[in-house]
């Protein structure tokens, strides 16, 4: 266990680096744009010789963003992953355990009633015109999940393909995805944790997908799913596990 927290802390290290050190040199080309415009105009230079050089060192800073912004949403990331993983937050005691009837009633009452299922699966969804506790405006849809059996795969072409049809179904695209994932465990250890760490956590501009598994540990009844102490990756993944919470506490 020590081995894997000096691991994590060490990817951990790594794209803090990276993302800080491609935010620099953005900042770098700002400061020296702002600058270079700055001497220009108080040694007086004419306007007509200013733009054209303030032009060719916009585009640059453009095409700079256009190349580093991918860089930097996913250093960062993978920066929040580790975060997470190094906070180290262990199972919960709730109330209502997934797959219980309870369970399955306080997803309908929240508004899960469509469902649908494959061999390895049963999905529910809900459709949101927005997504008002967290106010993001725009459609989304929130699945969960609920795996039928310990063989089951959440990252497997089959739950894609039915997720896939099922928001191809919708009359327009749903770019806002959320998916909470539900499968048993005869108990919490390595193996098992280490499949339920496995997320997905994409937010590009208007773009969201959030897949977050949350297992119910048999021996002891906890459940456990990745998350922060304190600070959220972001307010989408905030709001799957809030989710979780209501879902198991009501």
């Amino acid at each position: 266990m020590e081995r894997n927290l000096n691991i994590i802390l060490e990817q951990l290290k790594k794209y803090k680096k990276k993302r800080d050190l491609n935010l620099f040199f953005l900042l770098v080309g700002v400061v020296f744009s702002v600058i270079v415009y700055l001497v220009f105009r108080l040694l007086g230079v004419d306007f007509s010789v200013i733009a054209p050089i303030m032009m060719l060192l916009i585009i640059g800073l453009t095409v700079a963003i256009l190349i580093m912004r991918p860089k930097i949403l996913t250093y960062s990331m993978y920066y929040k992953y580790y975060k997470m993983l190094a906070d180290n937050q262990g199972p919960l005691t709730v109330n209502v355990k997934p797959f219980t009837k309870t369970f399955i009633k306080n997803l309908n009452e929240m508004g899960f009633d469509s469902n649908f299922q494959t061999n390895n699966f049963i999905i529910h969804y809900k459709i949101y015109d927005k997504l008002k506790d967290i106010r993001s405006k725009g459609k989304a849809i929130v699945f969960a999940v609920m795996a039928k059996n310990d063989q089951a795969k959440f990252y497997s072409e089959e739950l894609d393909t039915a997720i896939e049809q099922i928001v191809s179904a919708q009359k327009k695209p749903i770019k806002r995805q959320i998916v909470l994932q539900f499968k048993k465990y005869s108990s919490f250890n390595q193996v098992n944790k280490e499949e339920m760490d496995q997320v997905i956590n994409l937010v590009d501009g208007g773009f969201v997908l959030i897949h977050l598994t949350c297992g119910i540990m048999l021996d002891t009844n906890q459940i456990y799913f990745l998350r922060p102490k304190k600070v959220y990756p972001n307010k989408f993944y905030y709001y799957g596990s809030k989710l979780i919470y209501e879902l198991t506490s009501r």
